[in-house]
């Protein structure tokens, strides 16, 4: 209706219409003030696209959908107010608003399209209102300049690449209610400090790119699943409420329930390794009584009534003393030619090199990390 009008500045929409419809101002490039009357229930898509001028947008809430790319390219739009009535947020709305600076979204909002502010580089400020369904797909993909947000407890699920490459992110706060965090729903956050995680959550995907944020510290209760994951990603965790506030040591476990093994790196004491484990009271009792956790050493939780038993593997620590030395690398050697049988517990500690064969390639490895060749057996 009045695309590309590039010299149009006001409008005013009277209160008998319902719907704008698609591109119906797109291209209005010194428009710079639009009022919409309550009786509008639909904004359709790209209806104001790439309108430059425009500042400032308060959705009503009559408006009940807001289609594709609706505002999207709006360069010169700083803030925008969606108000409680709003079920609907289009794929790409507000993609490559660069200046936006603010954006509220009511907890009406039950659907979200993909990339919803992708790109929106200059925001720095988000208000998700407790009854929002969703963080969808890519929603807040790009936004360089967010640096923390809260996610209510109504949202049930962050999307894929809901927050990736948001990268000055530093604070995330997951509200009790959250459920799953899809894969790569903060890839390339790479400032990440802190992320608090409630017990809620059951799903990881993967949560963070805890391989390149160096300061990352996880928030949750002790026995959640968030402190499972941070044990077994090897994250530093802060368990809350407790009285220490400072980050738990970072115990290099993997507890393999299927084989029933409890997977630990040499140098573990006794007190370090009931220090990384959770959800339940455990024992640990070591038959070779050496100064540190062994191979073989079998680890006992009881939880609700229920037992379960571990046994500790320590890769390269074949006979079970809690060093790896000439002794393990010797074992290995024996068993490859048959003179030995080794347990099965003894067969995953020499096969360091996980080739799934017990051969002089595992003694070698051993045997350098014995003389301090290299720094460890990963």
């Amino acid at each position: 209706a009045f695309s590309d009008c590039t010299s149009l500045t006001s409008v005013t929409i009277p209160g008998s219409v319902t719907k704008i419809s698609g591109g119906a101002f797109s291209g209005c490039t010194s428009l710079r003030e639009i009022m919409f009357p309550n009786s509008v229930t639909e904004i359709a898509g790209s209806a104001f696209s790439y309108c430059t001028s425009l500042m400032e947008v308060t959705i009503p809430g009559s408006v009940t959908k807001i289609g594709n790319y609706a505002f999207s390219g709006c360069t010169g739009l700083k803030r925008v107010t969606l108000l409680d009535g709003v079920t609907t947020i289009g794929s790409g709305i507000f993609h490559g608003c660069t200046g936006l600076t603010e954006v509220t979204i009511p907890g009406s909002v039950t659907k979200t399209g993909e990339y919803a502010f992708y790109g929106c580089t200059g925001l720095r400020e988000i208000t998700l209102i407790d009854g929002l369904a969703e963080v969808g797909y890519g929603m807040f993909h790009g936004c360089t300049g967010l640096t923390e947000v809260t996610i209510p407890g109504s949202v049930t699920n962050i999307g894929y690449y809901a927050f990736s490459d948001c990268t000055s992110l530093r604070e995330v706060t997951l509200l009790d209610g959250v459920i799953t965090l899809e894969f790569t729903a903060f890839t390339g956050c790479t400032s990440l400090t802190s992320v608090t995680i409630p017990d809620s959550v059951e799903n990881f995907g993967l949560l963070m790119p805890y391989n390149v944020c160096e300061d990352l510290t996880i928030y949750c209760h002790s026995g959640s699943e968030a402190h499972k994951f941070a044990i077994k990603k090897r994250i530093p965790y802060v368990l809350l409420g407790e009285t220490d506030p400072e980050p738990k040591p970072d115990p290099d476990l993997d507890i393999d329930e299927e084989a029933g093994m409890i997977r630990s790196e040499a140098g573990m004491t006794i007190e370090a390794l009931l220090a990384g484990l959770a959800g339940g009271s455990y024992t640990v009792t070591d038959a070779n009584g050496a100064a540190l956790v062994g191979t073989g050493a079998v680890v006992t939780r009881t939880a609700a009534g229920e037992t379960v038993r571990y046994t500790v593997v320590v890769r390269g620590d074949v006979n079970g003393d809690g060093y790896i030395d000439a002794a393990d690398a010797l074992l290995c050697l024996r068993a490859s030619v048959g003179l030995i049988t080794l347990t099965p517990e003894q067969e995953a500690a020499a096969d360091v090199n996980h080739d799934g064969l017990i051969d002089a390639g595992d003694a070698i490895l051993i045997l350098r990390y014995d003389a301090r060749l290299i720094p460890s057996l990963n």
